[in-house]
């Protein structure tokens, strides 16, 4: 039980990062992209 309720806790954190991660990355090729168009 108490191990499961580990797994439960860190899953969504382990998730939210590699979200955020890939957030991020969206965010500068979308910026990327802008500055192409602009150029």
């Amino acid at each position: 039980m108490a191990i499961n309720g580990w797994e439960s806790d860190s899953y969504p954190y382990s998730q939210s990062q590699a979200l955020l991660a890939e957030n991020q990355e969206l965010s500068r090729r979308l910026q990327t992209r802008e500055t192409e168009l602009q150029a």
